[in-house]
Order: structure tokens, then sequence, then C-alpha cells
């Protein structure tokens, strides 16, 4: 039988210059990423989605807070959201219905960045957001995968880069040959 105290935090509490620095670091990433996409965003045009999704913001996590973890590295940040949104409009081509959609477009998300060795948890949520704010009985948006998705990750990595860089710590991660 498992005690009240192994539901506690296994994660130790960082010093407080570090939580700071991933707290700046991320909020930055995020405003001048979603300020860009809306300066490269062609005047007046009105986009059906946001430039900024939630999904970014858990991505944004990993990246500041825990730059070191395999799954917060470029290659899963930028491949794992393309990915799973690639398998959120995929699935909204056979599967209209919402519930089953997500569900499909999850596990299907899930394969496809473990085959490209990509993973990446807050992925998880672009697929369902895809399939979530998909518009009902319209045509799925495959445009979803160049903005916000792709553009919003390649900048939060390309901030993340930057920030660590300036800030003196190390992303990514040197891979391993």
């Amino acid at each position: 039988m498992s005690r009240l105290r192994d539901f506690g935090p296994l994660v130790s509490q960082p010093p407080l210059a570090l939580m700071v620095r991933a707290a700046l670091g991320a909020a930055l990433a995020l405003l001048l990423s979603g300020a860009l996409m809306w300066v490269v965003t062609p005047q007046g045009a009105l986009l059906d989605h946001p430039l900024l999704i939630a999904p970014f913001a858990a991505s944004a996590v990993m990246m500041f807070a825990v730059p070191g973890s395999p799954l917060g590295q470029p290659w899963a940040v930028v491949v794992g959201n393309v990915l799973a949104a690639f398998c959120g409009v995929l699935v909204l081509v056979f599967v209209p219905h919402p519930l089953l959609g997500v569900a499909l477009a999850e596990g299907l998300a899930i394969a496809l960045m473990s085959l490209a060795r990509a993973l990446h948890p807050p992925a998880g949520g672009v697929a369902a957001y895809v399939v979530l704010a998909a518009v009902p009985g319209a045509a799925p948006d495959w445009s979803l995968l160049g903005t916000p998705v792709l553009l919003g990750s390649v900048l939060l990595v390309v901030f993340a880069w930057i920030w660590h860089r300036v800030t003196g710590a190390t992303y990514p991660l040197a891979s391993k040959p």
C-alpha cells in the first residue's frame, strides 16, 4: 500500500535565480514569438486560428525550466509539434466527431513522434487543439501546420537558444552520435 507522502514532489526546488531565469525567459519567448508571428502575418488577413496556442506555453516550460530534458530539445519541439498537428488535421479528414477525433489524433501523434524520435509531451496538446478548434462542417485547416505550429515552434526554439546563451545556460543538449 502506498504512503501518502509518496504523492509528494519528487523534484527538488531549484535555486531562486534559476526559477527567475526560467520564468522570464519563457515569458519573453512567448511574447516575442507571438509578436513576430503577428508581424509576418499579411496585414489585414484574418486567420481562423490564434498565433499562440496553449501547447506553446507547455513547450516553453520544458525549454526554459528543464532545458536538459531530452523531451524539450529542438528536434522534439519542432518535429513533435508539427507531427502532432499533422495527425490532428489528418484525423479530421476522416473523423469529424471531436471526442473520437482527439483520442485518435493523440494516439497517432504519440506513435509518429516515437517513430521520429521526437516525443514532446506538449505536442499532445497540439493534436488535441487542432481537433477541438476545428469548425464543425468546415474542411480541415492544413495551414495550421505552418502558422502557428511550425513557425511558432521554430521561434520558441530560437528564443530559447538565444536566452540560454545570454544567461550562461546550456541549450540545446549536445547530440549523441
